[in-house]
């Protein structure tokens, strides 16, 4: 299974709900019970791709930001596909924030606020402050 272009319509278009990060991620996850498993399967190596497309940043950027190195990924994708669940969790995290920032302020609104250097995040970009569960948390909040 490959990661999708980001499409914010087509969870709306598809008459499939789906659970937060799905989405992005190119997967169909109805419930959170179903995306769990999937990251416990490990998702698609082309869910980076995905999330790296709707950022508008590189796949580089996108790797650095859930801590996969280059090679590792590479290799992921030549030789599974998959991620580990580690990687896949911290894939989905970030998911999860870019898609709450799209649904608030657009995806291009969302992509510039989640870049810029905020000073409630410690002088970070929201994107660097979600990298680990209670960062996360807390961007989501403030975009909520």
């Amino acid at each position: 299974m490959t990661g999708i272009p980001y499409n914010p319509k087509q969870s709306e278009n598809s008459g499939f709900n789906q659970t937060p990060g799905a989405t992005l991620l190119g997967v169909k996850a109805k419930t959170t019970g179903d995306l769990i498993r999937v990251i416990k399967t490990g998702l698609p190596t082309g869910s980076v791709r995905g999330l790296a497309a709707a950022l508008g940043l590189t796949q580089e950027r996108t790797l650095q930001l859930v801590d996969i190195p280059a090679r590792t990924f590479s290799r992921r994708a030549t030789e599974q596909g998959l991620l580990d669940p580690s990687q896949s969790e911290r894939t989905a995290r970030l998911a999860r924030v870019t898609e709450k920032a799209h649904a608030v302020m657009g995806q291009e609104g969302g992509n510039r606020w989640l870049q810029h250097h905020w000073p409630a995040f410690d002088g970070q970009s929201a994107l660097d402050y979600a990298g680990t569960d209670l960062g996360a948390e807390t961007v989501i909040d403030v975009i909520h």
